[in-house]
């Protein structure tokens, strides 16, 4: 039981940490195509293997607006789910000790 609450654990701790990459880099409300920073009126053309898309500046902004409420769920639900599981572990140590004395 402790393994998979520690398992658990570092993957609520890996989802935090890149929710709050996720959230720092679109925060900054800049948008970017091939990694320069786009101004209005500019398109960005991106090309896949299904094709190719283009984006307008206030599309491209729009989209890193929307996905900011995304970043914060993942850094509260995954530091929320971090903390209970830590607390879960300690729990079931302390249980662990008792009955083994």
């Amino acid at each position: 039981m402790r393994t998979l609450l520690k398992v658990v654990a570092v993957i609520a701790l890996g989802l935090s940490l890149f929710g709050g990459c996720a959230w720092s880099n679109h925060s900054r409300g800049v948008p970017e195509c091939d990694g320069k920073a786009m101004e209005p009126g500019d398109s960005c053309r991106t090309v896949g293997r299904g094709g190719g898309s283009t984006r307008t500046y206030e599309e491209t902004k729009r989209s890193l607006a929307d996905s900011v409420p995304v970043d914060r769920a993942l850094v509260f639900g995954g530091a929320a789910v971090f903390v209970v599981t830590v607390v879960a572990v300690r729990a079931t140590r302390r249980r662990e000790g008792r009955e083994a004395a």
